[in-house]
């Protein structure tokens, strides 16, 4: 990750993250104003923004982007009802909004298509590599 500097130290100082880095974690962090709309921020180090995040980097998505429908799979399996069907649509349609809100991702014109911006990949990367390399080595150093 361009985000993240390795240093070999023990506990969490083995990851020293560039400040341009630490800001932009900060501010996902962070509620946004978008329009009349307010967005809550999101909490990286959560178990439904990794999935959320994981699923938004799936190569798959990187040639045509993806729809809700294809967020909505991954995120949630195959429903069963109509009603689950409609709840995790409008669930999916609101984490797209806010991803959008966050300008983690954008529309593709003219399409129902979005794709992850540069800063997308950025965040989400460094979040998830933080998350998912870095602090369970350090919480079995801890222990």
């Amino acid at each position: 990750m361009e985000c993240l500097k390795s240093v070999i130290w023990g506990g969490l100082s083995a990851v020293v993250p560039l400040n341009d880095c630490v800001r932009e974690l900060e501010q996902l962090a962070q509620p946004v104003q978008d329009g009349q709309n307010r967005y809550s921020g999101f909490n990286p180090l959560s178990l439904e923004a990794t999935k959320v995040f994981e699923a938004i980097l799936d190569g798959s998505h990187s040639m045509n982007g993806f729809r809700n429908k294809d967020l909505k799979k991954q995120l949630f399996g195959d429903t069963k009802s109509a009603k689950e069907l409609k709840q995790m649509s409008s669930k999916t349609t609101r984490i797209i909004r806010k991803l959008r809100a966050h300008r983690l991702i954008s529309k593709i014109p003219r399409s129902t298509r979005y794709k992850v911006t540069e800063k997308g990949y950025r965040i989400l990367g460094a979040s998830l590599t933080i998350k998912k390399k870095y602090l369970p080595m350090n919480m079995k150093n801890a222990a």
